[in-house]
């Protein structure tokens, strides 16, 4: 499914979300974005990159470890039928 929204760009963009489908089950499903622009991998906001997030400043040691990351982007579904992705 692919969905044009609007976003809080100061807020950390979500990367997945639990739903309710018709059925009754609960299901996870994971965001895909396109079009991200400037990405902060570090705390999730866009406008910045990892380099100048406040975030980097406060911790004593950098240890490369990021929340976010290139999954967030789509990838190319031309071709492929049984595909779940939620595009955003």
């Amino acid at each position: 499914m692919r969905l044009k929204v609007r976003i809080d760009v100061n807020s950390p963009l979500k990367k997945e979300m639990t739903v309710r489908t018709l059925g009754g089950a609960w299901i996870t499903s994971k965001f895909k974005y396109e079009r991200l622009g400037t990405f902060c991998f570090l705390c999730g906001v866009l406008g910045h990159t990892d380099k100048p997030c406040a975030k980097l400043y406060d911790v004593e040691e950098d240890d490369g470890v990021r929340e976010w990351s290139n999954d967030l982007k789509p990838e190319s579904c031309k071709g492929e039928v049984n595909t779940v992705i939620t595009w955003l």
